[in-house]
């Protein structure tokens, strides 16, 4: 899952946060809503760091933070979907 590599990997939670503070600097965004769906649980405490780090890099340029709660963490993969043929 895409999230689950950024939060464990500070190299791509680092890249991702220099990303978006050049877009909200290039769009004049005020703030960023954070919202991921499907967090593994056992990617809560990664998670939980990644959203302090934004908020931190956020506040030190002026930008707002929020993020959205998980309802809850999904406790295993969310399972993939076989791919439907498509007609000829």
């Amino acid at each position: 899952m895409l999230i689950s590599s950024v939060v464990n990997n500070s190299e791509y939670s680092q890249r991702l946060i220099q990303n978006l503070l050049m877009l909200m600097g290039e769009k004049g965004y005020q703030g960023v809503d954070i919202d991921f769906e499907f967090i593994l649980a056992k990617d809560r405490d990664a998670f939980t760091a990644f959203v302090g780090q934004v908020a931190d890099s956020m506040r030190a340029n002026g930008y707002h933070t929020s993020a959205i709660r998980p309802l809850h963490f999904c406790r295993k993969e969310p399972r993939q979907r076989p791919a439907v043929p498509m007609p000829d």
